[in-house]
C-alpha cells in the first residue's frame, strides 16, 4: 500500500505539478494585482475621513495591505513549484540536442 508513496515522482508527474503550480501561481498574481488596485481605488476616493470613517479606511486598507502581501508570497512560492516541476523538460531537450544532432537539424 506505501509502495507508491515511497516511489520517485515520475518526469511527466513533474511536468504536471509544475504545470499546475504555475496556472496556479498566475491566478494568485491576478489576485495579489486585485487586492492592490483595491487599495487604490479605497484610497482614491479618499476626502479628508472625519471621525470613526478614518479608522475604518485603515481597517479596509489594512486588510488590502495583508492579502496583497499573502498572495505575493503564495505566488512566488508557486512559481518556485513551477521551476522545480519544469526543469526535467528543460534539461531532456539540452540532453536530445546534444545527443541527436540529425534528428534536430530534420526538425527544422
Amino acid at each position: 500500500m506505501t509502495r507508491w508513496l515511497l516511489r520517485p515522482i515520475s518526469s511527466q508527474g513533474k511536468c504536471a505539478i509544475g504545470a499546475v503550480a504555475a496556472c496556479a501561481g498566475l491566478y494568485t498574481l491576478a489576485l495579489a494585482i486585485e487586492s492592490l488596485w483595491g487599495l487604490v481605488h479605497v484610497l482614491w476616493g479618499l476626502t479628508s475621513p472625519q471621525g470613526f470613517a478614518g479608522i475604518a479606511i485603515v481597517a479596509v486598507g489594512g486588510i488590502y495591505v495583508v492579502g496583497f502581501g499573502v498572495f505575493v508570497v503564495l505566488t512566488a512560492f508557486l512559481f518556485g513549484i513551477a521551476a522545480w516541476g519544469l526543469e526535467p523538460r528543460r534539461r531532456w531537450r539540452d540532453w536530445r540536442d546534444r545527443s541527436h544532432p540529425r534528428i534536430n537539424e530534420r526538425e527544422q
